[in-house]
């Protein structure tokens, strides 16, 4: 017999795992910023993204996918005008009687046609203006501590012409004067009457601008120790956000302090004779803004 032929063990071979490559996430672009939650005095707006690709096999995770930043942190004013055109002036009231809180001329050829807006009928028109008012309807006191900033256009200068009336010897009226210059009355009679003081300035850059947009500031600031001052008001200009404190004038401003009339507030037109141009983005602060706040609101 032939020897039996002895086999070899077969080698049994293991399964092969393949361990996947980690994927970290990619996150896409950020969407722009939404809206501000406020127009003023501080309000919040977020942005967000979207994942393109999720993170797996242990890849590095995704980052935050949504983000907040504070915005319009600006003072607010008290009372804020979008617009006023050539044509017209405005009246707001003092005190909410009948539920008109402003009222809206429009001049034609010299005649006046008067249209009176109220906040409950026309609400377009009621977020032309817009005013901060005590529970009794009536518009905080303004015959402290003041700012008063706008653009606008002069498109004749041949005349004095008013801008903001509310009683040059009480709060405060601010003219255009046809030399060229700003000037701001007040004064502590309560209405319009004698003693009043007032503060000018002179640049004569303001001429310069005739027939375009310029943006002009005055602030008012009342020392907060009047028995011990000898110039207890202090009044700032700014021309395009450049103080013009080595270019005014005023007269009897270290013994007048200023104070409350019952007087409506207009736009447009007062004893100095009707605005010959425009104003936009008119907005008038309880507070004596710092140069840096300025520049904010310019």
């Amino acid at each position: 017999l032939e020897p039996t032929t002895t086999l070899e063990p077969t080698t049994t071979l293991e399964p092969t795992t393949t361990t996947p490559a980690p994927i970290d996430c990619v996150e896409g672009d950020w969407s722009d910023w939404n809206d501000c939650t406020k127009t003023c005095g501080g309000g919040k707006q977020t942005r967000t993204r979207t994942v393109d690709t999720a993170a797996q096999h242990g890849g590095l995770a995704c980052s935050s996918l949504v983000e907040e930043q504070d915005c319009n942190t600006h003072i607010c004013p008290i009372i804020r005008l979008d617009k006023l055109e050539s044509n017209e002036y405005i009246t707001l009231k003092r005190i909410i009687q009948n539920n008109i809180n402003f009222t809206i001329t429009t001049i034609n050829g010299g005649s006046e046609s008067r249209e009176d807006i109220l906040n409950t009928v026309n609400t377009d028109a009621s977020n032309r203006i817009t005013a901060k008012r005590n529970t009794d309807g009536k518009l905080l006191d303004m015959h402290k501590n003041l700012t008063m900033s706008f653009w606008i256009k002069i498109n004749s200068s041949e005349k004095r012409q008013t801008l903001i009336n509310i009683a040059y010897g009480g709060e405060g009226t601010l003219t255009w004067q046809k030399e060229g210059y700003m000037r701001f009355h007040f004064g502590s009679a309560g209405k319009n009457d004698i003693p009043y003081g007032w503060s000018q300035s002179q640049s004569p850059k303001l001429m310069d601008y005739k027939g375009t947009y310029i943006h002009l500031t005055m602030v008012r600031t009342i020392s907060n120790n009047d028995d011990n001052d000898d110039n207890p008001t202090t009044i700032t200009w700014y021309v395009n956000g450049v103080s013009q404190t080595e270019d005014t004038s005023s007269w009897r401003l270290d013994d007048i302090i200023p104070s409350e009339s019952p007087n409506d507030i207009i736009f447009g037109t007062g004893y100095a004779g009707k605005l010959k141009g425009s104003m936009h983005d008119v907005r008038i602060y309880d507070k004596a803004l710092t140069s840096e706040q300025v520049m904010r609101v310019k």
